[in-house]
C-alpha cells in the first residue's frame, strides 16, 4: 500500500500539468492582464474577431521567419521562387552579405539603394524586424554565421495582400515607432506608453476609445491594433 500512494501522487501530478500549462497559456496570450491599465483592476478581454485577424496574418509571418531560421545561409533562388509562388504577399526577396553585397534573389531588390540605406544601421541583434518606409514594407531577417559574419534576407511584402482576409480593415498593422501618428492619430502619453509596452498583449483607453494590441510572434517590432467598435 505504501508503494501505491506515491505512484498515485505521481500520476496525479503528471495529469494536472497539461491543465496548468493550458491555463497559463490562456492567461498569458488569450486573456492577459492589460500591461497598461490605469485602474489596475481589469483584464484585457481581447475581442474574438481581433484574435482571428491576428492569427490569420501573424501565422504567415511566423512560418516565413521559422523557415528563414531553418534554412539560414542556404536560402537560394529556388527557395525564393518557391516562396513567391505560394505566398502572393511576398513580392521580392534578396540575400545580402555583411558588406551588403548581393548574393541571390531578385536583382531589383538586391541592388536597390533604398535597401542599403535601411541596412546601414542594422546589427545582428535586430534579426526579425519589419521596416515601413516610403509606402514600402520589408521584413528583414539576419542570420549570424559561425565565423562572426552574418547574412541578411530582405523580403519585400505587400501588406495589402497579406492582410486581405481582414474584413473592413478592422485591425491595423504597424511597427513600434509608427503606432502614435500613422496608426493611432494621437501623440498622448497613453499612446506613447502603448508604443513602449513590453507585454505581449493588452488594452488601453485613448481619447475615450478602447484600443487592444497584440505583438507579433514572428517579428520583434510588429504590432496589431484593434479599436473596440462598441
Amino acid at each position: 500500500m505504501k508503494f501505491i500512494i506515491p505512484i498515485l501522487a505521481l500520476l496525479l501530478l503528471v495529469a494536472c500539468k497539461p491543465v496548468k500549462v493550458t491555463q497559463q497559456y490562456y492567461n498569458d496570450y488569450v486573456n492577459p492582464v492589460a500591461s497598461i491599465d490605469y485602474e489596475d483592476t481589469l483584464s484585457a478581454d481581447i475581442p474574438v474577431e481581433f484574435l482571428d485577424d491576428y492569427y490569420t496574418v501573424d501565422s504567415k509571418i511566423v512560418r516565413l521567419a521559422n523557415q528563414l531560421d531553418l534554412f539560414d545561409s542556404r536560402v537560394d533562388n529556388n527557395w525564393i521562387e518557391y516562396q513567391k509562388s505560394i505566398q502572393p504577399w511576398i513580392t521580392n526577396v534578396a540575400v545580402l552579405d555583411q558588406d551588403q553585397l548581393f548574393i541571390s534573389g531578385d536583382d531589383a531588390l538586391g541592388f536597390d539603394p533604398a535597401i542599403r540605406t535601411i541596412l546601414a544601421d542594422f546589427t545582428p541583434e535586430k534579426n526579425r524586424i519589419f521596416v515601413f518606409k516610403d509606402n514600402r514594407q520589408f521584413f528583414i531577417h539576419l542570420h549570424s554565421m559561425p565565423d562572426g559574419q552574418y547574412k541578411t534576407t530582405v523580403v519585400e511584402v505587400d501588406m495589402n495582400v497579406l492582410a486581405l482576409e481582414i474584413p473592413e480593415h478592422r485591425t491595423v498593422i504597424a511597427v513600434d515607432d509608427q503606432i502614435c501618428g500613422p496608426a493611432i492619430a494621437n501623440f498622448s502619453e497613453a499612446c506613447i506608453n502603448l508604443r513602449n509596452a513590453s507585454k505581449y498583449s493588452g488594452s488601453i483607453e485613448i481619447n475615450d476609445r478602447q484600443w487592444y494590441w497584440i505583438r507579433s510572434m514572428g517579428s520583434d517590432n510588429l504590432v496589431y491594433l484593434h479599436l473596440d467598435q462598441e
